[in-house]
């Protein structure tokens, strides 16, 4: 009989751990294992590129570098819609994939006390106006309602939101991390963002940062010139259509 090859993938790490421990029949059988990462932001985006940078940014931030998840986000709706038809509703297809992950990896045998806690940042590129260059910060608190029991900080101070508003450039409040990121996630060029962070906050952008800010921009501009074609290949189209309806 010839060997067999058995080829065993899976996004949950507890899951492939326990396969090859000493009890289960694959102990002492594996070859070569391979930490395959999630996708960057960058590979994440070409699942979808008919979005705004703005709009993917989000897609990101929810889905993440899963090529599974980004494979269902459906581009004729929006990123709203996307959320709430994969995520938010009932019988939606990714609906029980954060519990799954939770009971997998981070509540491991039911130990519910290693949770590890929880930053959400979000950065809002259009707030409303009373909301420009501000940053705000919200976490979980403690308050005694009847008695005097305190629980430690750390039991329940799980999770903290960040709040990031960019706004005008005349606002007074417009310095520091609100300018830095105005300036990074601008529309500028490659070298006016590396020329504005030296002059500015004498800083130099990171090797790896700039790597992957060279490939966006790269593909942007082929997403750009692309959109420009087909617009004016369409125009042709249309104006031979008045044309030959003039002639008619």
């Amino acid at each position: 009989m010839d060997d067999a090859v058995l080829e065993k993938a899976s996004s949950f790490i507890d899951i492939m751990k326990s396969l090859f421990l000493s009890e289960n029949p694959l102990y002492g059988r594996v070859d070569r294992t391979i930490d395959l990462q999630p996708m960057d932001y960058y590979e994440s985006s070409l699942f979808y590129p008919s979005y705004s940078n703005e709009d993917k940014t989000r897609l990101y931030s929810v889905f993440g570098g899963i090529p599974y998840y980004n494979r269902l986000i459906d581009s004729e709706l929006s990123v709203r819609e996307n959320i709430i038809s994969l995520i938010a509703s009932s019988d939606a297809r990714l609906e029980n994939e954060v519990s799954m992950y939770l009971r997998e990896i981070e509540f491991e045998h039911a130990h519910y006390e290693n949770i590890k806690k929880v930053y959400s940042i979000w950065v809002c590129f259009d707030p409303p106006l009373y909301r420009h260059n501000t940053i705000n910060a919200y976490q979980i608190t403690e308050k005694q309602i009847v008695g005097e029991v305190y629980e430690t900080v750390a039991n329940y101070d799980l999770l903290s939101t960040v709040m990031i508003c960019i706004g005008t450039k005349e606002d007074e409040r417009y310095t520091g991390l609100l300018k830095l990121l105005d300036i990074w996630l601008s529309g500028n060029s490659i070298d006016e963002k590396r020329a504005a962070l030296k002059d500015i906050f004498d800083a130099e952008m990171p090797a790896r940062l700039l790597e992957k800010e060279s490939n966006m921009c790269n593909y942007s501009e082929f997403v750009e010139n692309r959109g420009r074609k087909e617009g004016r290949k369409e125009g042709k189209g249309h104006r031979a259509k008045v044309q030959r309806a003039q002639r008619a």
